[in-house]
């Protein structure tokens, strides 16, 4: 039973480019990173959803994860 919140990397990229889980994993882990912290998911975005003045909208982005069926990376 896992306790707590889950970890996800939302990433800016470029229209087209997908980056997968082992790919983002051996670029952090080759930083020094701890295998524990990796995230579990990502998830590659254009752009941030923004409210009118810029701030982003993190609770948007939570409502992406519960409206997608959560399966961890690993």
């Amino acid at each position: 039973m896992i306790f707590g919140e889950r970890s996800c990397a939302f990433l800016l990229v470029h229209d087209g480019i997908d980056i997968e889980f082992p790919e983002l994993a051996t670029f952090l882990l080759g930083f020094g990173l701890s295998k524990d912290k990796l995230p579990e998911r990502v998830v590659c975005l254009t752009d941030f959803p923004r409210s009118p003045d810029g701030m982003v909208l993190k609770p948007r982005l939570a409502d992406q994860l519960s409206d997608a069926a959560w399966s961890p990376a690993r």
